[in-house]
């Protein structure tokens, strides 16, 4: 099963990610993992050796094209559409921005998780914890749920 995680968050955040998927990956041995992480931290990430492939991604095309208010995604469409001649069997967002939730909806992936964007570009939360995410942690609503649990879980 070939899953593609899309990270573009700091490096602890990028951490906590690695945590889960390595979890997540133990369960589930036949989960190929490639991991879409910022240009800055990909030569860190790709010390990580159970990971099949980390993709440095320049973050400042998506900057460039969401910076108008007429949106140009059709260099990001493009980059895209560089990274698989065949859909993944998932695409999931553990980034959880608006920014990131476009490059969710231009992945080619028979399923996605996190945040991704509608046909009409309006935002998305495509599973029950992006939509935790959304109204309680980045509400900032005290609760006693770590983000590698959470991530871990989403997973299963």
């Amino acid at each position: 099963m070939r899953c593609l995680i899309i990270q573009l968050s700091p490096l602890a955040e990028t951490l906590q990610s690695l945590m889960a998927l390595r979890a997540s990956q133990q369960l589930y041995p036949e989960l190929e993992c490639h991991f879409l992480v910022r240009q800055s931290l990909a030569e860190t990430v790709k010390h990580v050796a159970w990971l099949k492939n980390v993709i440095a991604f320049p973050t400042e095309i998506l900057s460039t094209a969401l910076s108008s208010e007429e949106k140009n995604l059709d260099p990001v469409k493009k980059w895209m559409d560089s990274l698989s001649e065949t859909p993944w069997d998932l695409v999931v967002n553990w980034t959880f921005t608006e920014a990131s939730s476009y490059l969710n909806a231009l992945a080619s992936g028979k399923m996605k998780l996190g945040y991704s964007r509608r046909e009409d570009a309006t935002i998305e939360s495509t599973d029950g914890w992006s939509h935790y995410m959304q109204a309680i942690i980045q509400e900032k609503i005290p609760q006693n749920i770590h983000i590698t649990d959470l991530l871990t879980t989403q997973l299963l």
